[in-house]
């Protein structure tokens, strides 16, 4: 048994089951914690602080949907489901680790937990859901949490605020994802994107995208995979993938040539990364997330937000020039390889005091 055995306790904003990267991230953390024998909870609330708390925690509670059942979580990690994230329902820890604004509201006020041990993991500036709460994230930016940040843009938001952050960038699954067909071998016209209905996401600038691509090349055919039913009906050179297991996801990443990123913001941008690692030129927008790894003409094309022509251009282009579409693959394969989980959780656990 580990000497130094600490209890871990991460704090989400609702239940596990519909996968989402931030979700991912945090179930990775938590995999490695558990292997190194620390004791790790995940508190799902019903909700926040909402007076309807209970009656969903019966629902959830009795039918068990609120683990997660899309990423493989140890088996001695606990989730637990709570009416809210009042203290009285966390579990007594050594850290307890924030994940969303809210969470962060809530355990900055809890009495029974020192500074020291509160810890608030910022992988977006989640201003989306309405600027009249703007203030209140603000506030989790600048309470006693102690702050750590997925990216450089990120980093200057808290710097900006006079904030001191660490700053631990995403690592990646190299076992999961992985480059298997050649970049050269693959047809220029293999195209993919995710489907999202969230508008962050931008699947609508990037469909639109796609489409000045067809009407251009109509042997374009496009992969597109999400974790939600889709809304629309897509035509017969499109196939869609729900939801995708891990083959099936591996490979079409690696059958696609192109793979397009039109988010209008990003914390980091899981899905051009785990492109990047499958051997896709990566064509995308310029947010911040996806420059941690997403430099124009070096590692992709990069565009602006919400340019339609622009990021149909860069597909274009991509096509048009086979050298360039390679070179841009290769360099992102080459530089993507340095986001190891073995480097991000190193530099968790020192954040954490866990070393």
């Amino acid at each position: 048994m580990r000497k130094n055995k600490k209890t871990v306790t991460f704090l989400l904003p609702h239940n596990g089951a519909v996968p989402a990267g931030g979700f991912k991230v945090v179930y990775e953390y938590a995999n490695r914690l558990s292997a190194d024998g620390h004791d790790v909870n995940i508190v799902y609330p019903c909700s926040i602080d909402h007076k309807f708390g209970a009656l969903r925690f019966i629902f959830y509670f009795f039918g068990k949907s609120y683990k997660s059942t899309w990423f493989f979580l140890r088996p001695e990690i606990k989730e637990i489901l709570t009416p809210s994230l009042a203290e009285k329902y966390i579990p007594d820890s050594d850290v307890v680790i924030a994940t969303g604004w809210k969470t962060a509201e809530k355990l900055a006020e809890y009495k029974n937990t020192s500074s020291r041990r509160k810890f608030y993991l910022i992988q977006g500036y989640e201003d989306w859901q309405s600027k009249k709460y703007e203030w209140r994230l603000i506030n989790t930016w600048k309470s006693n949490l102690r702050k750590i940040v997925i990216a450089p843009w990120l980093q200057k938001i808290a710097i900006d605020l006079d904030q001191k952050s660490t700053l631990i960038e995403n690592g990646l699954d190299f076992n999961y994802f992985h480059l298997i067909k050649p970049i050269k071998k693959r047809a220029p016209y293999n195209l993919c994107l995710l489907y999202h209905p969230d508008t962050r996401k931008g699947f609508d600038i990037g469909w639109q995208a796609v489409q000045i691509v067809h009407k251009k090349y109509p042997e374009a055919r496009v992969s597109i995979f999400g974790a939600y039913r889709p809304l629309l009906k897509f035509p017969n050179w499109v196939v869609y993938y729900y939801r995708p297991p891990k083959n099936i996801h591996n490979r079409l990443y690696n059958k696609s040539a192109i793979f397009i990123a039109p988010s209008r913001i990003e914390g980091f941008g899981l899905t051009p990364a785990e492109a990047m690692q499958c051997g896709c030129a990566v064509v995308c927008t310029d947010t911040g997330g996806f420059r941690v790894f997403c430099q124009h003409g070096k590692t992709a094309l990069v565009s602006p937000v919400d340019n339609i022509q622009a990021l149909a251009s860069n597909i274009i282009k991509l096509i048009e020039n086979p050298k360039l579409r390679i070179r841009l693959a290769k360099n992102g394969n080459k530089y993507i390889q340095k986001f190891t989980w073995e480097r991000a959780y190193k530099k968790l656990k020192t954040t954490l005091g866990l070393l």
